[in-house]
């Protein structure tokens, strides 16, 4: 845990204290950055902080071969200036690896709760099999825009269905996302 004013040319002949796997790096310009160097050679920049909890993180900026030591200052300076507004961000990244594919969230979460109480849920199946999952079914909930579901009715229309059938799988999208809400 070496504090050390990092340079490109120390970067590069950084390694690993010997006999450790790895060692950190501590830049003096900016304030919670680290270098971690690996035994494997391998050397990745790191923000260290802590949350409005007072809890320590560690959060990655990125491997040194595809940043330079002026793009992780900068990208280290921005990661402070959203925890100086309140702002998580490794909280974000959890957050994010929680939102469930379209295909999860209806295993998951929309036909048991359909099937408790509705009595056409084979009709949801049909919908489902047939036109929105093999659309929607590896997205992700939250990177489901509203001109995906814009185009899917558009493309319902265009392949001769009935607008009743395609409004009906506007109607189901949007109780999709309302029980997903």
């Amino acid at each position: 845990m070496a504090k050390i004013q990092l340079t490109p040319q120390f970067i590069k002949d950084a390694n690993a204290e010997h006999g450790k796997r790895k060692t950190d790096f501590y830049d003096l310009q900016c304030k919670g950055l680290l270098l971690e160097a690996r035994t494997t050679g391998s050397k990745t920049y790191y923000l260290r902080y802590r949350n409005n909890r007072g809890i320590a993180h560690q959060l990655k900026l990125g491997d040194e071969r595809d940043l330079s030591l002026a793009q992780a200052r900068t990208l280290a300076d921005k990661a402070r200036n959203k925890i100086a507004m309140g702002e998580d961000p490794s909280q974000e990244k959890i957050a994010q690896r929680q939102v469930p594919t379209f295909e999860q969230f209806i295993d998951e979460q929309y036909m048991p709760y359909v099937k408790t109480y509705k009595r056409s849920w084979d009709t949801d199946v049909s919908l489902l099999r047939n036109h929105l999952l093999p659309r929607f079914a590896k997205r992700h909930l939250d990177l489901i825009t509203r001109q995906d579901i814009v185009k899917m009715h558009h493309d319902r229309r265009a392949s001769g269905a009935a607008p009743g059938s395609a409004n009906r799988l506007i109607i189901m999208m949007r109780y999709i996302f309302n029980l997903a809400h």
